[in-house]
């Protein structure tokens, strides 16, 4: 090779680069020419997954499937714009869920799971359990009854660490409120809010036991989960159908009363 072809193909190659690099590094920092012809930085999903072998669709295509060590999946170089997200799992509930993904952000989300089929387990009305339980809903009837105002905080119930409260109010509005001073988590754009507004009489209201953005509640003739992040859809999935339950939690149980029968349930 003579030294003029070697001069030319040194410049050529220079010149290559500098047509390559500036699309591989524009690439390379996560922006992205959108359809409409907008250039825009890529953001994207943390979705948390309670339950292994559970899938993830995005926008209806499968992603991602967790396993047994994975308890959530990053879905990343996302456009601007809404995303559907769907987990499905055989034997739950699917959870679905439009987020919002924004340039150089993460957007969060955490599924709710409710297994279609409850174990519940039936409590003798000798025991502790079936007392503790019934004076508890005893009071709650109570207070129900002479509750004139909607100021009345019905069913009061803090999350475990303490850091939110729930309750129901007399025109059967679901109330919550941040008491941390602490930066308010993602499912919550206020302090203090109504995050569900029920068309029946309300019996009762907690947290579902290890989870801080998921309100229990009885209502018409079921108990329900009901998720607190308000984005479309908010979340409602059953945990015990009956005729006329009322509920109280006990540590990590649910003791569900209808009637005269007392049915524990582990979630």
């Amino acid at each position: 090779m003579t030294y003029k072809t070697r001069t030319l193909a040194f410049w050529l190659s220079i010149l290559l680069f500098l047509v390559i690099s500036p699309p591989v590094l524009f690439y390379a920092t996560g922006w992205r020419l959108t359809p409409g012809f907008n250039i825009e930085r890529t953001g994207g999903l943390f979705i948390a997954v309670p339950e292994s072998g559970s899938k993830v669709y995005l926008n209806n295509e499968l992603r991602s499937e967790t396993g047994f060590f994975s308890s959530g999946v990053l879905l990343q170089n996302l456009t601007p714009h809404n995303y559907s997200v769907l987990v499905a799992k055989d034997g739950f509930w699917p959870w679905t869920k439009t987020l919002p993904v924004k340039g150089s952000e993460v957007v969060e989300g955490r599924a709710l799971m409710i297994p279609l089929t409850v174990t519940a387990e039936s409590v003798d009305a000798k025991s502790a359990d079936y007392k503790t339980t019934l004076k508890a809903i005893d009071a709650l009837k109570a207070a129900i009854r002479t509750a004139t105002s909607t100021a009345a905080r019905l069913g009061l119930a803090k999350d475990e660490r303490g850091r939110a409260q729930v309750w129901f109010d007399a025109g059967n509005r679901v109330w919550i409120e941040w008491l941390s001073d602490s930066p308010l988590p993602f499912y919550l754009d206020d302090i203090k809010k109504p995050i569900f507004q029920s068309r029946s009489t309300i019996h009762g209201i907690s947290f579902l036991p290890g989870r801080n953005d998921i309100v229990v509640l009885a209502t018409e003739n079921g108990v329900f989960a009901l998720e607190i992040d308000g984005r479309p859809p908010q979340n409602f999935q059953p945990i015990y159908k009956g005729a006329n339950p009322y509920f109280a939690r006990i540590g990590d149980s649910l003791y569900v009363l209808d009637g005269a029968a007392l049915a524990k349930i582990a979630l």
